[in-house]
């Protein structure tokens, strides 16, 4: 009726209708939007002025909040490190690192990227600077011959060119890396190594191997990679808890043996196998595999060379060269305990607690219950009657050169007065302990019957198998 009329065209009707449908598809698309929109307003014009402030203040709260922690985690994160991290072993293409002191006492010395060629140990100084802080050579090493107090005896021990060097980096590289394509020729002893320089003079003995040397190899490896504390700081003094040093992989005894550091009744061999059984033990002969492999160019004409990331050198004739060991006690070891005693990186220091590792690994090797009750104590087993404990003194002397706790061999034990729990039962391999007590000079030496004589003589440490 309407088109009949001409009220309304068709071309009217089909834009009134394009329209209609646009209008009903734009409220479809649309209206769920707006009316949140609405909503939302709506209830934020009810919300009391007081009630957006506190809602506002703690999204600020929140934001403040979340960006401190990060922040802390980002510190924490970069703050970690290891002791031994860059003491790497080197690639074919890594440049030569120059050598490093870490630290140092008479007989002493911690290194960082030592070189071995042809027999010789090497110190790549970075710069001029660097080479004249390093110790005097003598104070590091010797010709490692045995010990006699001659003149003559003291000028043979003194180190020569083919014992240590100081030489600069670009010297380093020109003798062990290639020219052209850079490669160099060294090879790393990977892991943490002990080089004893000492002869086999004393080594056969327990005293001077276990309380003497890896005495000072526990006091110098434990200090050096400890942090100070204050002389007011009573609980480090008293504590046996601290963190636990790089490990040691490697001992190689230079001018040694495999007989020439085992003593008779066997203390020596018990005790490295029990403390330590991962240590990897070379001697006299691997060691010279080492500088005949060096000896010899390489087909190119090119000198070789060792490196050793992280190595403790120790030295007798060196020590005896210090103040305390050369003057006051004849002892190596006290060389490197005064050392880190006087820099205040001996923790337990009242209480032997940096001895406390190698200690209480004995204890357990041995199966003594005070080796084990710490142990048990800290998986929760129930302990039976417990009798009295060894005093907190514990068996280690106030000062080096007084009354040792080892043997008896050089000087007086001293009288123990608390009872050890339990007993432990004997190993067919463990020395078997001592009826009477040995009888000593006035020197404080053990007095022996002479074989096929009358009479007593005087028992000193041995220089070589009988």
């Amino acid at each position: 009726m309407i088109f009949r009329h001409g009220a309304l065209s068709r071309r009217d009707a089909f834009l009134l209708l394009i329209g209609a449908s646009s209008m009903h598809i734009w409220s479809l698309l649309f209206s769920h939007h707006s009316l949140s929109t609405d909503v939302d307003a709506a209830a934020l014009q009810q919300v009391p002025a007081a009630l957006t402030t506190t809602v506002r203040e703690l999204r600020t709260k929140t934001i403040a909040h979340t960006q401190i922690e990060t922040a802390t985690a980002t510190v924490t994160t970069t703050a970690l490190s290891t002791p031994t991290s860059k003491a790497l072993a080197l690639s074919p293409h890594t440049p030569l690192p120059p050598t490093e002191v870490l630290a140092h006492a008479p007989g002493w010395t911690l290194f960082r990227n030592l070189y071995m060629s042809n027999g010789t140990l090497f110190l790549a100084a970075k710069d001029s600077a660097t080479r004249m802080g390093y110790p005097e050579i003598r104070m590091m090493t010797s010709t490692g011959l045995e010990a006699f107090n001659t003149p003559e005896n003291i000028a043979l021990r003194e180190p020569t060119s083919r014992d240590m060097q100081v030489i600069g980096i670009e010297e380093a590289q020109r003798r062990w890396v290639d020219k052209e394509g850079g490669v160099n020729r060294v090879w790393s002893v990977e892991g943490n190594t002990l080089l004893f320089n000492d002869p086999k003079q004393f080594l056969r003995h327990y005293y001077h191997l276990v309380a003497e040397l890896f005495f000072g190899v526990q006091a110098f490896w434990h200090g050096a990679f400890s942090a100070p504390t204050l002389a007011s700081d009573t609980q480090a003094h008293f504590t046996t808890e601290h963190p636990a040093p790089p490990p040691l992989h490697r001992a190689i005894f230079i001018h040694s043996d495999a007989d020439g550091w085992r003593d008779d009744p066997g203390f020596n061999r018990y005790f490295l196998r029990g403390v330590f059984p991962s240590l990897v033990i070379e001697h006299e002969e691997d060691w010279e595999d080492r500088v005949a492999a060096t000896s010899n160019l390489d087909a190119n004409g090119g000198e070789r060379a060792f490196h050793f990331p992280l190595a403790l050198l120790t030295d007798r004739s060196a020590a005896h060269r210090g103040p305390v060991c050369g003057s006051q006690t004849q002892r190596t070891a006290a060389e490197a305990w005064e050392y880190m005693r006087g820099k205040g990186k001996l923790r337990g220091l009242h209480v032997g607690g940096w001895w406390a590792p190698v200690r209480e690994a004995m204890w357990r090797f041995a199966g003594a219950e005070e080796g084990l009750k710490g142990l048990k104590e800290n998986k929760g087993v129930r302990q039976g009657e417990e009798g009295e404990r060894p005093s907190t003194d514990g068996p280690f002397p106030p000062r080096l050169g007084g009354s040792c706790w080892c043997c008896g061999c050089c000087c007086t034990r001293p009288a123990v007065t608390s009872r050890v729990v339990g007993t432990a039962s004997p190993r067919p391999s463990s020395p078997a302990p001592l009826k009477d007590e040995p009888k000593k000079d006035d020197d404080g030496f053990q007095t022996v019957s002479t074989r096929g004589k009358s009479g007593e003589g005087v028992w000193r440490p041995r220089r070589g198998r009988a």
